[in-house]
């Protein structure tokens, strides 16, 4: 039995260096843009121009950087310059404008490939420790190896090079640390996943409700510390213009072929002229939606995310290990990025492998019908055409995909419910 365990982790390791090794191969054809500005703002740091990292509130709400990084693609040596602002904490900047002197923007994309990719198999990995621990481990490569050049979420990851894959394996990982009663290791991973997205101390909640009190406090004392690094990286005022972004883009809607979630699709209603020009094919129907989320859409919002995370965790009180990871864990892991101000297909990447290793485990339909929705309703934009470029695509795309996340999330919600209750 050993001998069996120990040749599947050599499988186990083999494809996955396989994997790695083939996206650090052709990382040239990503677009990397979100590293292009983690790499621009370490340029800027490096520099000592504090001032010139954040964009201004102006940029901001058209999720634009800073008038200053306009020669920003002779810094980094691609072909255009970085499309997308920095909005980060400034202890990662510190971090970049560290590596500044000794690494170049097309070396970096080449590691970050390759630690993308990692992520996002180790989230998988976590993710089957949680909910199908007795399964192989090879279901979790192989749910890596289909779900993430198969599916939106996966692709929009890896070709951006997103920090949300790191966003996601800690995220997982704490949990699952957390199961395997690791309470330093659970804590530490969560308080670095919050130092990259603020949103995912919310998940601290859960285990203050099911008294894991240790990993609390270790994700209280990292996050702290984290925290005081980055004041002490950025100073006050740094730290200050990345709050009031940060507060600035809580309250606009932006609604692209990749967004993903309520506010930006709720937001159309209140455009009936765009709805008419995409039904037309008239011009760019979605370049017109970017603007001060409605009123009513912020307050709906944010009331569906206080009221289903407030009963989710109330439900995780008395929920069994195996129930608060197959059930609860799972239906908050879809509800937080559905009511996110801005709500990207990458904001799914840490509950992608849920739906897919729970029906491996169980065989229940209910998980595979919901793996074939997910995987059906997010890949919208292969149907549309060229991934890569965005520009010509229908309105319907952000919606159809929004629909599907809202009925995973309310058939997941449900369910919970009605076993929990």
């Amino acid at each position: 039995m050993q001998n069996s365990s120990t040749l599947t982790w050599v499988i186990f390791g083999g494809l996955c260096a396989t994997l790695i090794a083939f996206s650090m191969t052709i990382s040239h054809v990503y677009l990397g843009d979100d590293l292009a500005a983690y790499v621009m703002a370490g340029h800027i740091f490096a520099e000592g121009r504090f001032d010139a990292i954040y964009p201004s509130v102006e940029a901001a709400r058209e999720l634009a950087p800073p008038d200053y990084w306009s020669n920003s693609a002779n810094l980094l040596g691609r072909d255009k310059p970085a499309l997308s602002p920095f909005i980060y904490p400034p202890l990662w900047a510190a971090v970049m404008g560290a590596l500044h002197p000794v690494t170049t923007y097309g070396a970096l994309k080449v590691i970050f490939s390759g630690l993308v990719t990692t992520a996002l198999i180790f989230t998988a990995e976590f993710t089957r420790r949680l909910v199908a621990p007795e399964v192989s481990p090879l279901a979790s490569i192989w749910s890596a190896g289909v779900f993430i050049p198969c599916t939106t979420i996966g692709v929009i990851t890896l070709n951006e090079l997103q920090a949300q894959a790191f966003v996601a394996v800690f995220t997982v990982g704490a949990f699952a640390f957390s199961a395997s009663r690791r309470p330093a290791i659970a804590g530490t991973l969560l308080a670095l996943a919050a130092s990259l997205k603020l949103f995912p101390a919310l998940f601290v909640l859960f285990w203050i409700a099911r008294g894991s009190w240790k990993e609390a406090a270790y994700f209280t004392a990292v996050g702290a510390t984290l925290g005081c690094l980055s004041i002490a990286a950025g100073g006050w005022d740094m730290t200050y213009t990345f709050l009031l972004v940060t507060s600035e883009l809580s309250s606009i809607s932006v609604t692209v072929v990749t967004s993903l979630g309520l506010t930006p699709v709720l937001s159309i209603l209140e455009h009936p002229d765009v709805l008419q020009a995409a039904f037309n094919g008239t011009g760019n129907p979605l370049s017109a939606l970017r603007n001060t989320a409605p009123l009513w859409v912020s307050l709906f919002t944010k009331g569906i995310l206080i009221v289903g995370l407030g009963v989710l965790v109330w439900l995780s009180r008395h929920a069994t290990r195996f129930d608060f990871h197959t059930q609860i864990l799972p239906t908050a892991l879809f509800l937080v990025p559905l009511t996110l101000p801005l709500a990207w297909t990458h904001s799914y990447a840490w509950a992608l492998f849920f739906p897919v290793l729970l029906y491996i485990s169980t065989s229940d339909r209910f998980y595979g019908y919901l793996t074939l929705v997910l995987f059906a309703g997010t890949n919208t934009l292969w149907i549309t055409g060229d991934i890569f470029s965005f520009d010509e695509k229908h309105i319907m795309v952000p919606v159809i995909g929004t629909v599907s996340v809202i009925g995973i999330a309310t058939a997941l919600f449900s369910r919970t419910v009605k076993s929990m209750a």
